[in-house]
């Protein structure tokens, strides 16, 4: 059985380039079909606002295109207050039109980082990252989320298509050691070391198994998640794809992707080099 287990792990540590990058082609449209289905989820109330709102106004504008009562009628109160409400229900409805296009604004200014080759601004492709996750209901309504981000920092030569899956595979770890924990807190830290940008992401979930196998956590396709934590969402196995993904996809810019515990929860970091 060992002898098998090794020759499995040999063929997988020896995947042609080619059939890596397809599979993390076929993992990035994973991903973004997961935000898609959240995204649906979200949009979902601010539609309907939209509806009951124009159905409100088509209904009380009627009243409002009646010539307003002269001064001495009774009846201009009443004229004044369902003026009142039309501006009331316009404003509301401008809200809900503006909540609906900050959504998919960062989704599509997400989509254009990753299709782009320039130099990425950390902190934007970081910010806009966590407001996508929002469309992750648990991400939403349990997860405190702490960013403490230099005010500044350097832009990065990484493409946007191998940083925002690897960044996503790192937070989504993080989302899967809290789904049990009392106190589920995500912090996302930067800091400026030597010739180095530091990001560092941590949770206050499960930790690190005691077993954890040291390296043996970054091979492909090897998750020591409990049964419990591994199935996430809609009954879907984690197949232990992200350390491995995240350190494949960040190694070839000369990044550095490390775990650490500190007794208080799991950081992984991310060390990247300044450009030169």
């Amino acid at each position: 059985m060992d002898k098998a287990i090794q020759q499995e792990e040999d063929i997988l540590e020896n995947l042609p380039e080619e059939y890596l990058e397809l599979l993390f082609q076929k993992d990035r449209q994973g991903q973004w079909g997961q935000w898609i289905h959240g995204l649906i989820h979200n949009i979902n109330g601010p539609l309907q606002n939209i509806s009951i709102l124009g159905e409100m106004l088509v209904q009380g504008q009627a009243r409002i295109n009646q010539p307003p009562p002269t001064a001495d009628s009774p009846e201009l109160v009443a004229w004044r207050q369902a003026a009142e409400k039309q501006a009331h229900r316009l404003k509301q409805l401008n809200q809900q039109v503006g909540l609906l296009g900050e959504m998919l604004q960062d989704f599509m200014q997400l989509h254009q980082v990753e299709q782009s080759d320039s130099e990425v601004d950390l902190k934007f492709v970081i910010g806009k990252l966590v407001r996508v996750f929002r469309a992750d209901p648990f991400f939403k309504h349990q997860v405190k989320l702490e960013l403490q981000l230099n005010e500044t920092l350097p832009f990065v030569r990484i493409r946007g298509r191998d940083l925002v899956p690897a960044l996503v595979h790192i937070i989504d770890n993080a989302l899967v050691a809290m789904r049990q924990s009392p106190e589920k807190r995500l912090t996302i830290q930067s800091r400026l070391k030597d010739k180095h940008i530091q990001i560092i992401i941590k949770d206050s979930g499960c930790g690190l198994p005691e077993k954890s196998g040291g390296r043996r956590l970054f091979e492909l396709f090897h998750s020591q998640w409990h049964p419990s934590l591994a199935q996430t969402r809609a009954n879907e196995k984690h197949f232990g794809l992200g350390l491995f993904a995240a350190q494949r996809l960040l190694s070839r810019y000369g990044v550095e992707v490390s775990l650490h515990h500190d007794g208080e929860g799991t950081s992984t970091v991310l060390t990247i080099p300044l450009p030169t």
